[in-house]
């Protein structure tokens, strides 16, 4: 959460940062109250055990594909003294 944060704030124009960020923290916090109710309906319909599996499983296939699908996000690098982009 930090990191996308400070990615948010780094490589957004300045003219749109207040916007972008406010746009990012209602996506961030309605996926998190729709992600709970998606978990706890899914649990109750598989198990909670079985739940806790698939959700993990997903997790690495998202962030496996995210990983193929956005090379640039891959090799994002700043300097660590001024934040720029290298």
């Amino acid at each position: 959460m930090v990191i996308r944060r400070s990615m948010v704030r780094l490589l957004s124009p300045d003219h749109l940062r207040g916007r972008i960020a406010a746009a990012n923290w209602l996506f961030i916090c309605s996926s998190n109250e729709l992600g709970a109710w998606e978990s706890g309906m899914v649990a109750a319909w598989i198990g909670t055990v079985p739940c806790v599996a698939v959700g993990g499983v997903l997790t690495l296939v998202v962030a496996t594909v995210v990983a193929i699908a956005a090379p640039k996000l891959r090799d994002l690098r700043f300097d660590v003294r001024t934040l720029e982009q290298k």
